[in-house]
C-alpha cells in the first residue's frame, strides 16, 4: 500500500493554497534562523557569498513504518559495530577481508597510525544512505565522521511543529528529542570524568560544517575551538586558551574532515598516540567510507560478528579489477559511477541521464585511474510527495534516506527517522549541493500504513 499517499490524503485537511501559505511562513522562519549550507567548503575563514545558500526544504515528510524503522535501526547498529572492529584491526596491523591494495590506495589510509591498544571506538559518528527499492530499503553508501544533516533535521522539526499545528495529527511528528544532545552524551563516554571538557575543532563560518557545530553549541556544553588556539603539552594532553588566556585541558576532541587540518594533523596524531586527550575522529579513521571498501562490508559483518547482514546493499564493483573495468566501460550508459572519495554528490555519473559527451569524458577519467572508481547498477527507487509552491501542486520526486548514528564502546544510538534528500524533478541525483532539497522523516504506526 502507498503509505505516502494514504497519510498525505488523511493528514492534510485543507487546500493547496493554504498549504502553500504555511510553507512560505515556514521558509520565512528558516531564513530568520539563517539555516544555510555551503555548496562546498572554502579555505576562507568567512564563507564566500556565492557559495552560500539557504537550506532548501520540502516540508512534506517522508514516511516509513515502525516495522521498516526497526529493520533499519538494527541493521545500522550491526553495520556500525563491524566498521569499528575493522578500523581497529587495520591500524593494529591485522589482516582483514578487505584486499590490502584497496586499503593502501585509499586517500584516508595513514600508515603512520598505530593502535595504542586502548581506544576501541575509532568512529563515533556514522551516516547510512539508503534507497527504497521494490518496497525494501537497501544501503548504497557509508559515511563516517562527515555526514551532514542531523542539525538541519532538528531545525526542520522545530519549525515544522508550528507549521503542522492544526494541519496534521501531531502524534506523528518525531521532534520530541534531540540527536545533538545524544551525540554529546556519547562523547562524554570517552572520558572517566563526571563533567569532561569536550571540544569541537572548527575553522570558522567558512567551513562546510559550520551550521552543524553552531547548532550543537546551542544545544550542549561543547566548546568550539580554532586550531590556532590548541596546543599539545609535554604531559600528552591537548589544551586550549580560554578568553582569559587560561590554559584549559581538553578531555575529548571532536574532529571532522577539513583541509585546515593539514596544518595540525601531526599534532593530532601525536596526541592520539599519547592517548591522554581522546581524539574523535581522525581523518584516517574515515577509511570504511571509502567507496572501494563498501563492497566488502557484508564480509566484515560475517567476519567480525559471525552474523548475516541485516540490511541488504547494492552490488558495488571496484574498477581496479580489469575484468570489471571492461564490463563497466561496455555498459557505462546503464550504470552509476562514483569516485571512491567523492563527497556531496560530486564525482557521480548517472549513466542514463548523461549525454554522449559526458559519457566519453567519464570513460576517459575512469581509464586513466580505474582504481579510484566504483560502479553500481542503476535502480528504480522510491519517490515521495513534494509540494511545488510555483504551481500549488504535489509532484513525485526521487528521494533517499540518510540515517544518523553515534557510538561509544558500550552503546550505539540511532537518530529516529532521519533525513530524506530529494532530487530535483526529472533526475535521480539526490543531493542538496547538486540542486536537491531535504525533508524530515516520520516513523508511523504499522496499523496506519
Amino acid at each position: 500500500m502507498d503509505i505516502d499517499r494514504k497519510k498525505i490524503n488523511s493528514l492534510f485537511k485543507t487546500n493547496n493554497e493554504i498549504i502553500n501559505l504555511l510553507i512560505k511562513n515556514a521558509n520565512r522562519e528558516l531564513k530568520e534562523r539563517s539555516i544555510q549550507f555551503l555548496l562546498s567548503g572554502t579555505k576562507a575563514y568567512f564563507p564566500i557569498q556565492h557559495q552560500e545558500r539557504y537550506l532548501p526544504v520540502d516540508w512534506i515528510p517522508f514516511l516509513i513504518t515502525e516495522d521498516e524503522w526497526e529493520y533499519i535501526e538494527k541493521g545500522i547498529k550491526q553495520r556500525f559495530l563491524a566498521i569499528n572492529r575493522f578500523i581497529k584491526d587495520v591500524y593494529s596491523g591485522n589482516q582483514t577481508p578487505v584486499p590490502k591494495v584497496i586499503i593502501e590506495s585509499s586517500k584516508y589510509w595513514d600508515e603512520g597510525i598505530v593502535n595504542n591498544g586502548d581506544l576501541l571506538n575509532f568512529a563515533h559518528l556514522y551516516g547510512a544512505d539508503l534507497l527504497k527499492v521494490d518496497d525494501e530499503f537497501v544501503l548504497i553508501e557509508d559515511n563516517l565522521g562527515i555526514p551532514s544533516g542531523y542539525s538541519y533535521i532538528e531545525e526542520i522539526r522545530d519549525i515544522g511543529s508550528k507549521f503542522y499545528k492544526g494541519l496534521l495529527d501531531e502524534e506523528y511528528i518525531t521532534s520530541k528529542y534531540h540527536f545533538s544532545e545524544q551525540l554529546y552524551s556519547i562523547l562524554t563516554d570517552f572520558s572517566s570524568k563526571e563533567d569532561p571538557v569536550i571540544c569541537y575543532l572548527t575553522r570558522g563560518p567558512g567551513a562546510a560544517d559550520s551550521q552543524e557545530y553552531r547548532h550543537m553549541k546551542s544545544k550542549t556544553n561543547i566548546v568550539l575551538l580554532d586550531p590556532e588556539d590548541m596546543v599539545l603539552e609535554e604531559n600528552g594532553y591537548l589544551y586550549y586558551r580560554s578568553l582569559g588566556n587560561k590554559k584549559v585541558k581538553i578531555d575529548v576532541l571532536f574532529v571532522r574532515l577539513s583541509p585546515i587540518f593539514s596544518n595540525t594533523y601531526l599534532q593530532l596524531t601525536e596526541a592520539f598516540k599519547r592517548n591522554k586527550t581522546k581524539i574523535l575522529t581522525l581523518p584516517a579513521f574515515y577509511l570504511p567510507c571509502d567507496k572501494g571498501i563498501f563492497p566488502f562490508i557484508p564480509d566484515l559483518i560475517r567476519y567480525y560478528l559471525k552474523e548475516e547482514p541485516i540490511i541488504k546493499q547494492l552490488d558495488t564493483f571496484w574498477l581496479g579489477d580489469t575484468e570489471l573495468l571492461n564490463w563497466c566501460i561496455s555498459n557505462i550508459g546503464k550504470l552509476v559511477i562514483k569516485a571512491r572519495s567523492g563527497l556531496g554528490g560530486k564525482q557521480v555519473l548517472i549513466g542514463s541521464e548523461a549525454s554522449k559527451e559526458e559519457l566519453s569524458e567519464w570513460e576517459s577519467m575512469i581509464m586513466k585511474d580505474p582504481m579510484n572508481f566504483v560502479a553500481q547498477h542503476e535502480v528504480e527507487f522510491a519517490k515521495s510527495h513534494c509540494f511545488n509552491s510555483k504551481n500549488n501542486q504535489f509532484e513525485m520526486n526521487y528521494c533517499d534516506l540518510r540515517c544518523f548514528a553515534t557510538a561509544s564502546e558500550n552503546r550505539i544510538i540511532v537518530m529516529r527517522g532521519g533525513e530524506s534528500r530529494v532530487a530535483p524533478y526529472g533526475t535521480k541525483l539526490v543531493n542538496v549541493s547538486s540542486g536537491g532539497s531535504v525533508k524530515d522523516v516520520w516513523v508511523v504506526k504499522n496499523d496506519d500504513a
